[in-house]
């Protein structure tokens, strides 16, 4: 997602075996450059699972387990699978109609954003007033993804009711904002509260909320994006008039220490959690180079999100 353009092409192989258990024979695979791919995730990523092998598949996604349950079809579904919905398609990727705060639209199911709903576009009759100013609100295979963090009333998938979830609205002009007829996507924040079960020869999807599901959606309070780095977080955006703006830090720097650990040794899902989850006012302390030179820099997390879309003045 985002307007730069990425060559890519494709090969076949003789044999893609995953988990030692499903095997496909002379599979021709999409070969697509992921550069960076490592530092924006924190971990080494080799390849990605798409859909034409869910296509050929029934997909079980347990997120609070962590597994991922690969069976062939035709499969009956289980009463733990939870409540069915209907499947669409936009090309390739599978879609689900859904409301946002009693507005229904159809979004994609993007299991590649780690966020929670993605819109395309401010809906209609909703206030910016109170939503944060543009950033960098995530990162795609073209690089920054802009856009505004708010957060919504609810959202509903079927009979699941999901409060209070948080919003990225694409910025005005951003390529990423061009996918007609649907509103957005949801992602990894929503789907990881269920055990998920995809079926797309049923053209299905089915939902059970799990022990996750009644948990609030945690937002970064510290205003920077930071990527993975060689022993460090290197820090690519920081939000105007966040505490990490106020601290100085900016663009560019490498974050080496934090509260007196080093970065190299904290994962990065880990550090950008612990600003997310650590309650407003949390001090934080960072070790930082810049340009050759260290020093020390800190800021007190704070919320950078109102607590829902403010509605239209009347």
């Amino acid at each position: 997602m985002s307007g730069q353009a990425v060559g890519a092409g494709f090969v076949r192989v003789e044999r893609l075996a995953i988990g030692g258990a499903v095997v496909l024979e002379r599979p021709l695979l999409h070969v697509l450059p992921l550069p960076g791919a490592g530092g924006v995730l924190g971990v080494a990523v080799d390849g990605i699972l798409g859909a034409e092998l869910f296509r050929r598949l029934v997909v079980r996604i347990d997120y609070e387990r962590e597994t991922l349950t690969l069976l062939r079809p035709p499969v009956e579904p289980g009463a733990d699978w939870g409540e069915r919905l209907a499947l669409t398609f936009y090309a390739h990727i599978p879609c689900i109609e859904a409301e946002l705060d009693g507005r229904a639209a159809k979004y994609l199911l993007d299991t590649g954003n780690s966020g929670a709903v993605l819109l395309h576009a401010w809906p209609d009759g909703t206030s910016r007033e109170g939503a944060s100013v543009a950033t960098t609100v995530g990162w795609g295979v073209g690089g920054a993804i802009v856009g505004r963090l708010a957060r919504g009333g609810s959202l509903r998938l079927g009979g699941h009711r999901i409060d209070a979830p948080a919003l990225r609205v694409l910025e005005d002009g951003d390529p990423a904002r061009g996918a007609p007829g649907l509103a957005g996507n949801i992602g990894a924040a929503i789907l990881s509260r269920f055990d998920v079960t995809l079926d797309y020869g049923r053209n299905a999807a089915w939902l059970a909320p799990n022990a996750r599901f009644g948990a609030p959606f945690h937002v970064d309070r510290s205003g920077l994006r930071i990527h993975a780095g060689d022993g460090a977080f290197d820090v690519v955006a920081v939000m105007a008039g966040s505490p990490a703006a106020q601290a100085g830090l900016r663009a560019g720097d490498r974050i080496v220490e934090v509260d007196g650990a080093a970065a190299g040794g904290i994962a990065l899902h880990a550090q950008r959690r612990a600003w997310q989850e650590s309650a407003p006012g949390t001090r934080v302390a960072l070790r930082v180079e810049r340009a050759g030179a260290a020093f020390d820099a800190g800021f007190a997390l704070r919320d950078l999100i109102p607590a829902r879309f403010a509605e239209p003045r009347r």
